[in-house]
């Protein structure tokens, strides 16, 4: 599929899932998707960067991967991420979030020592309790906790 090839590895005692492509391109950069998405969201884009190296990553326990032992959180989710590009050797990298993705890259970007280079936020979730969008993502991450 448009040249992504599918990895998995184990990290944390978990299946995890990401595709690559480019892994010679000059920057990296690391998607990470929503809540009700997957790493399929980004692939039309992934043809738009061919000289970056593009890792697009599945969030635990929103499709392929393993979900997290525990609290799903935005900080644990964070924290994985983090021990996903330590894992992987990321550093340098941008980072891509959408959606519910943008919450775990903020949070990401608050708790790595690695050097993020540029963050890029599609569609963030706004905190405003009255926003639909919000209380839609709230019910919809609560949901995949019970699931």
């Amino acid at each position: 599929m448009n040249g992504l090839v599918r990895h998995q590895i184990r990290l944390n005692n978990l299946k995890v899932l990401y595709w690559e492509k480019n892994p010679k391109g000059k920057k990296t950069i690391l998607f990470v998707h929503g809540l009700g998405g997957d790493y399929r969201g980004y692939v039309n884009l992934t043809d738009r960067l061919p000289d970056f190296h593009l890792i697009l990553l599945d969030l635990p326990g929103l499709s392929e991967s393993d979900p997290l032992r525990g609290v799903h959180s935005i900080e644990q989710l964070a924290k994985f991420l983090d021990s996903f590009a330590t894992q992987l050797k990321l550093n340098d990298i941008i980072v891509v979030g959408h959606s519910f993705g943008c919450s775990v890259v903020f949070m990401f970007a608050k708790l790595t020592n690695k050097t993020i280079s540029a963050i890029c936020l599609l569609q963030p979730v706004i905190e405003n309790p009255r926003t639909i969008s919000l209380q839609l993502s709230k019910w919809y991450f609560n949901v995949a906790i019970i699931l």
